[in-house]
């Protein structure tokens, strides 16, 4: 039998960008930054999460995109070409939500690749 001896708490929370210390947006993170460590790396097993605002996380994409090389670039293009048939086949089934997701993650591909 349980019996309750304390009902449970709702907890509250706030999100605070981890670069700028400002409030995030009422529903959590607009971006978070996830690293792992792998074998040989000499922080194996290691992983840490940030939380960023939009303006953080642009920084960020800035960084990584003047350090891709020419062969990662092509495969974003690879991937952006992928995309473009997903997103096809998301409108020919009209569904809007996976549209949105697809044209988000095209932009940031077309960050990376400096499109825009």
């Amino acid at each position: 039998m349980k019996k309750t001896l304390k009902p449970a708490e709702r907890e509250e929370a706030a999100y605070y960008s981890d670069f700028t210390g400002k409030p995030l947006c009422e529903f959590g993170a607009e971006a978070s930054l996830i690293m792992n460590f792998s074998y040989g790396s000499k922080y194996d097993g290691s992983a840490f999460t940030l939380h960023l605002s939009d303006e953080d996380a642009e920084e960020i994409l800035n960084i990584i995109s003047s350090k891709l090389t020419e062969e990662a670039k092509k495969e974003i293009q690879t991937n952006m070409q992928q995309l473009d048939v997903q997103y096809d086949d998301a409108m020919d089934s009209r569904a809007w939500g996976e549209c949105d997701f697809l044209h988000n993650n095209r932009e940031v591909y077309k960050k990376l690749l400096n499109l825009e």
